[in-house]
């Protein structure tokens, strides 16, 4: 399991690195800070907050910081909660996330779901289930939880999710079976069991706004690579990991 930690450290690790940040507006000839604001459904206070230098100095080329909108001024004077709109500035993000899960090579498939946890950006829970078509064939379905900081640069997502799990799974075995014929020897037949098992997960995801929902939420296309160490046994987990394509929802 040691392998799987330090790997997810220096990713956890290299998405703090990229801090909160906020976006950027270089000024163009013809726009003044009311113009700006506008754009960006926000006050021009909030903007000379973010550049105070603003209220002074303002000339064609300067770059300002553009904080996120938390409100949108409306023409009757009211307040819009820009909540539910799409995001207009980098960071951590929560979302909910949809994988199909496959390795080829090993017939395995399987469905992943995982969801930040209300509030946070970095606690998740996960469930999935998983089907083997080798042998005699297996299923197994897992729930967990963990870490699951997720970084949006643009319309760009990169995440990393980190956690134990348990898991429920089939699996067939020999098991000895008298004979009665007069040679008194042991046959072996083939039952299918169920086992219960615990182990820690890696997943490593990126993913491309391709849409924003009805509701203002982003929608990602995410590509995905997952590796199961079953009793944190960490041997060969790589090899047999399994690649993901799915979708990741803002929350």
């Amino acid at each position: 399991m040691k392998k799987v930690i330090i790997c997810c450290v220096m990713i956890i690790c290299s998405l703090a690195a990229m801090g909160q940040g906020t976006i950027t507006h270089t000024v163009v000839r013809g726009e003044d800070l009311d113009f700006i604001a506008e754009k960006y459904g926000i006050t021009k206070e909030q903007i000379l907050e973010a550049n105070p230098n603003a209220a002074e100095l303002f000339y064609t080329g300067m770059t300002l910081k553009i904080p996120a909108p938390s409100q949108v001024i409306i023409n009757d004077g009211g307040v819009l909660d820009t909540q539910d709109m799409p995001r207009v500035d980098d960071g951590f993000i929560s979302s909910a996330d949809f994988t199909f899960m496959f390795n080829p090579d090993d017939k395995v498939y399987g469905l992943r779901a995982n969801v930040n946890c209300l509030g946070t950006n970095w606690l998740s829970a996960n469930a999935g289930v998983s089907h083997a078509f080798v042998d005699h064939g297996s299923f197994g379905a897992f729930v967990g939880a963990g870490l699951s900081p997720k970084y949006a640069v643009g319309p760009v997502i990169v995440g990393a999710h980190l956690y134990p799990y348990v898991t429920l799974y089939t699996s067939y075995e020999a098991e000895e079976v008298k004979n009665n014929s007069p040679t008194y020897r042991m046959d072996y037949e083939m039952k299918n069991k169920v086992k219960f098992n615990y182990g820690g997960a890696l997943d490593l995801m990126a993913g491309y706004k391709i849409a924003n929902l009805s509701a203002g939420n982003n929608l990602y296309l995410t590509v995905s690579y997952h590796v199961s160490a079953l009793e944190f046994k960490t041997k060969d987990c790589f090899k047999h990991g399994l690649w993901g394509v799915g979708v990741s929802i803002e929350l």
